[in-house]
This record gives C-alpha cells, sequence and structure tokens, in this order.
C-alpha cells in the first residue's frame, strides 16, 4: 500500500465511494484494462493494486493517507511518501482522461515575425472520428462471433454481426450517470468502445504541431481570423484560428 497515490482517482471515484461502488467500478475498468481483454498489463496492474488496497486495507488508507475521507491533518508527515501530483494524474489520464477542446484557437502574435506554430485538434483519419479499430473488432460476447444464437436468429447483442465495435458501460447501465453525477468510467457517453483506434487511442481525434502565416496589416480591431484552422471535433465540425495582435 501506497500511502502517496491517490487510489480513488486511479479508479475514477472520490473517497466517499463505498465497498459496493468500488467493486462495481473495479468489474467494469477490468474489462477494459485486463491484458486478456487487449488492455495494458502496466494500466492494468495499477488498476488492481488500487482495488486490492480499497478492498482490503480501505481503513487503514482512509486514515493514513492525505487521499482518503478519515486522514487528520495533524498526522506526522513522516509517514508519507511525496511524489509529484502529476504522478496521480498520470495514473488517473490513463483510465479517464477524455479530450475536450474548445473549436477556436485564440493565439497571441510573436512581438517579432509574421509565423506562429500552434496546437489543433484534427478528426482522426484512420478511424474517421469512431475511435475504433475496425480491423481488429472483438467477437460478440454472447454468440461469439457466429451471429446467431442457437435458434439460428440473429445475435440480440450483435444484431447479427458477430462483432462488437462497443458495450454498453455497466456502471452506469448505459444511461452516463448516477447518483446524479456523470459516470466516471463512460464519461457520460453510456458506451465502452471495445477497440481502440491505434492512433488516436480511442480518442476520435489528435494533436498536431501547425504553423500559419499572417499579415498585421489584416488585422481588424487587433484581431486577424483564419476559418476553419482551429482544432477539429471527432465530427469533423472545425472552429477558427484567431490571432491576437498586441
Amino acid at each position: 500500500m501506497k500511502l502517496n497515490i491517490d487510489y480513488y482517482k486511479v479508479m475514477g471515484l472520490n473517497n466517499t465511494a463505498d465497498d459496493s461502488l468500488i467493486k462495481k467500478t473495479y468489474i467494469t475498468l477490468s474489462k477494459i484494462h485486463h491484458p486478456d481483454k487487449g488492455g495494458d498489463v502496466d494500466n492494468f496492474n495499477i488498476l488492481l493494486e488500487a482495488y486490492n488496497v480499497l478492498k482490503n486495507n480501505k481503513d487503514e488508507y482512509d486514515t493514513k493517507s492525505i487521499y482518503g475521507k478519515n486522514y487528520v491533518a495533524e498526522k506526522s508527515l513522516d509517514d508519507l511518501e511525496f511524489l509529484s501530483s502529476k504522478f496521480d494524474d498520470d495514473l488517473y489520464n490513463k483510465f479517464t482522461k477524455v479530450k475536450s477542446k474548445i473549436l477556436d484557437i485564440y493565439v497571441k502574435a510573436p512581438i517579432e515575425g509574421n509565423v506562429i506554430s500552434y496546437e489543433r485538434t484534427l478528426q482522426c483519419s484512420v478511424c474517421e472520428g469512431s475511435g475504433v479499430d475496425m480491423d481488429k473488432l472483438r467477437n460478440c460476447l454472447v454468440c461469439k462471433g457466429d451471429g446467431k444464437n442457437k435458434d439460428g436468429d440473429d445475435c440480440y447483442l450483435c444484431m447479427g454481426k458477430g462483432k462488437l465495435t462497443h458495450i454498453e458501460c455497466e456502471m452506469c447501465d448505459g444511461v452516463g450517470s448516477y447518483h446524479n453525477q456523470t459516470c466516471t468510467v463512460c464519461h457520460g457517453i453510456g458506451e465502452i468502445k471495445l477497440s481502440n483506434c491505434h492512433k488516436c487511442k480511442g480518442d476520435g481525434i489528435y494533436t498536431k504541431k501547425v504553423s500559419v502565416s499572417f499579415n498585421r496589416n489584416d488585422a481588424h480591431e487587433n484581431k486577424i481570423f483564419f476559418s476553419m484552422l482551429g482544432n477539429q471535433n471527432k465530427k469533423g465540425t472545425q472552429g477558427n484560428l484567431i490571432i491576437i495582435i498586441e
């Protein structure tokens, strides 16, 4: 048990989560990150570590760790092995990070020169924004890829296709929320992709660094607008680039 790791955050929970919610979350996440399901070994190991601590040593962790709900601030700091907060964020992002970019991008013009470099998001060209690797779809969990049930009818889960691109999130039962909060497993989508695109890692978008030349004389009210050079979302909608002249 490492007191410097926020095991609740690793699982996308807050420290008020009860045993049943912790177990349900682990079952759902393990189906995504287990190596036998195509998940990353390191991701699964930290998930398993978090679950084991919160399952078997929850009371001790809640008392001794600054991330526990019963931690007392006056407790001796000698008991803690502090690392940078980025470490916890990296662990958390392995399971819960979802990219959400504002479409329009605002960039300040450099003091000298007429070229700016900036990062923009683009719709993934491999999966066309779906986030799914269509060449590596998994066999249906019910019909095992046959597409048919015992009576010869189309499988109710894959609709006869034999392959699945996603499954309903078991944490929120596909609703996208529970206890009036956005589901921390599917992030409100209600479903989980089963075969992430190798390029965008399931996001449907990726980040690219680009450069644009501009003419200061084109500024209107200290701004220069470039249509459709902002961020692009996974549906293909593009924002604008706005250069601010100071």
